[in-house]
């Protein structure tokens, strides 16, 4: 922990801007994932189909 701490002190912009990255590339993560889980859980908004979908479907 003390070499974070000392890259930190050494290098601030790239240490903050790393940061920011990794809190960005959380925030998409956990979003994906909730979307993933909100597909099957009978919620009418996640689970909706498209009218392209539905036109192809019909076509076959």
């Amino acid at each position: 922990m003390g070499e974070v701490n000392d890259f930190g002190r050494r290098n601030p912009a790239v240490f903050l801007g790393g940061a920011a990255l990794t809190g960005f590339a959380a925030v998409r993560a956990a979003r994906a994932s909730q979307r993933d889980r909100g597909a099957g859980n009978g919620d009418p908004a996640s689970s909706a189909v498209h009218p392209e979908t539905l036109a192809r479907d019909e076509d076959t």
